[in-house]
């Protein structure tokens, strides 16, 4: 029975330090965490004796006993006993003691999603949504929920603030929860140091009738709260498809068997190239359907599934405020194209990382710097630059779609490429009937400034002179007027970014020719002029040098006195 609990004892401080104890330098790591957490001193050598390295006939003495137990959070070695039976190393009957013990799996948990995610609590705050989402579903009937998002999205962070700032806060009204966090990237990692937990156990190999939720079920006078299990990331715990086929199906069967425990609350992430697992689950039992909180499962297109909302400009503002105060520099102005494109948070992850103040801010550097770390990079570089060339050639560069079929696009060679542009959020699949008995896959692109950036690059190839490049796709999109509209004012906002100001301008000139302007209205000329004209209208109020070319065109032109001539401009107006 000693040698039970110094098994016990040894596996929890294994976990507590968050790595295997075998080598000198363990031991001296050991030591010194021990001494910092309690202020009591076991030396190194006892140490080395209790966890065997060093051959002894002596048991361990009380005040070793005593501090390791302080250590790992318990009153003394008693209390930290009576919360299991040795013989099976299950709870029995204390519901702190359990909350200890599972405490330790969050820890390395918190840790692991720190590192990946390389988090910042200066600089990513909690947002309003989630708080509002958590409390929301915490309120709710339901059991179960799933944040579902591509990779990029803030799924992780949002999980580490949420777990660090409500759901453990001591003084919160949470306080008295358990809450099993579970990074389901390095689960085997945690399970390999923690294979007597019998939490882990329950998600690979249920047993019922040894389920620590099912002695609560039995026992709910010692239920003093609400136990959450969290995991990060649930379809990254097995890459074989069979095995994470059989550990969703646990969870599911866990969800059902408390699906009317108030006090049980499940929550994952997942990307929606996944989602179909589990909704294959639900197809064969529609009862598990009605234990989902806010969750769409039945969806062909994989973008609407996607529940977490796109930033606002509040929050990007406050995250940029951080920002400026971080460097100790002021923010400098952002437009309202770029502000709209970093809304989506994956956009946004990249601008931080690479922020500099002194830097001029446009919607070019952002997504070249996007693009070269998602598909321009390992791994599968070359799989993700043949799948993008293979995209435009068979659209025929978005002359009439942007959408392709996905059997004629991906072949063997190009999976993994492709699978890696799903997950970043970068492509997206929706399946469209093609007859009673077909149907056809087809695949998009998620972000029309992603779309826009890359087809526009494959334009920049064809070495026209600027001026000619802009004939030319307007011409090319002579029966596509949306991609004139999305294509052209790229092209100004290009020169805007190279300077090129007097391109600009003579663009405006070109367009005027031969076209017949009515008197104070915009309403008959081309939607793509409205379109460029936007642009225009926006880089006028903060660029004092293309105001002072443009004005006298302005006023001397009836298009110009259309498009712009109404238009007061501030020169000290900001857009940020």
């Amino acid at each position: 029975m000693r040698e039970k609990i110094a098994a016990l004892l040894r596996e929890d401080l294994e976990k507590k330090l968050g790595k295997a104890i075998k080598y000198e330098r363990d031991f001296v790591e050991l030591s010194g965490d021990i001494f910092e957490k309690t202020t009591k001193q076991i030396s190194i050598s006892t140490l080395k004796r209790f966890f065997g390295t060093v051959t002894c006939h002596f048991k361990p003495s009380k005040f070793t006993l005593e501090t390791l137990a302080n250590y790992l959070g318990f009153d003394d070695i008693q209390a930290y006993l009576e919360g299991f039976d040795l013989t099976t190393q299950l709870h029995k009957n204390s519901w702190s003691q359990l909350k200890n013990r599972v405490n330790l799996i969050t820890e390395v948990s918190l840790e692991s999603l720190k590192l990946k995610t390389g988090y910042d609590p200066g600089i990513f705050v909690l947002r309003p949504w989630g708080e509002k989402y958590l409390e929301s579903f915490y309120q709710s009937s339901k059991s179960a929920t799933m944040v579902v998002a591509p990779d990029g999205f803030g799924k992780s962070t949002m999980l580490i603030q949420l777990v660090e700032r409500i759901l453990t806060d001591p003084t919160g009204k949470h306080k008295d929860d358990i809450v099993g966090l579970i990074d389901g990237g390095t689960f085997f990692n945690l399970y390999s140091r923690s294979s007597s937990i019998e939490l882990l156990n329950q998600l690979l190999e249920l047993k019922i009738e040894t389920s620590l939720f099912l002695y609560f079920q039995k026992h709910p006078e010692q239920v003093n709260g609400c136990f959450w299990l969290i995991i990060d990331d649930v379809d990254e715990v097995f890459y074989d498809k069979l095995k994470q086929h059989q550990f969703i199906e646990n969870l599911t069967k866990i969800i059902l068997l408390h699906r009317e425990n108030n006090w049980v609350k499940f929550i994952f992430t997942c990307r929606p190239e996944n989602l179909n697992i589990f909704t294959g689950f639900i197809k064969k039992n529609p009862i598990l359907e009605n234990c989902w909180f806010e969750v769409e499962f039945d969806n062909n297109n994989m973008a609407e599934c996607i529940n977490i909302p796109l930033l606002n400009e509040k929050e990007i503002k406050f995250i940029f405020k951080n920002l400026g105060v971080k460097n100790g520099k002021p923010l400098k102005r952002l437009d309202n194209d770029l502000l709209d494109t970093i809304r989506h948070p994956n956009l946004l992850e990249v601008l931080v990382e690479e922020y500099d103040p002194n830097e001029e801010l446009s919607i070019f550097l952002l997504l070249g710097r996007y693009l070269n770390k998602r598909i321009n990079s390992q791994p599968y570089r070359n799989e993700k630059l043949q799948l993008v060339n293979r995209f435009f050639e068979l659209c025929n560069l978005a002359k009439e779609s942007n959408s392709v079929i996905k059997e004629q696009l991906v072949n063997n060679t190009t999976e993994m490429g492709y699978h890696e542009l799903v997950s970043y959020g970068i492509l997206y699949e929706l399946t469209s009937p093609a007859d009673f008995f077909n149907s056809n896959i087809y695949v998009r692109f998620s972000q029309n400034s992603i779309f826009d950036f890359l087809l526009f690059k494959k334009w920049l190839q064809h070495d026209l002179p600027d001026l000619e490049r802009f004939k030319k796709i307007k011409e090319f999109y002579e029966n596509n007027v949306q991609m004139q509209c999305r294509l052209l004012p790229l092209n100004v906002k290009l020169f805007l970014h190279n300077k090129d100001y007097q391109a600009i301008l003579h663009i405006h000139q070109q367009l005027e020719k031969g076209m017949i302007v009515a008197d104070d209205s915009s309403d008959t000329l081309p939607l793509c002029m409205i379109s460029i004209a936007e642009v225009v209208k926006m880089a006028l109020k903060n660029n004092p040098a293309l105001r002072e070319l443009f004005m006298p065109w302005i006023y001397s032109s009836r298009l110009g006195n259309t498009l712009y001539g109404k238009e007061l401009f501030n020169p000290n107006e900001t857009m940020v």
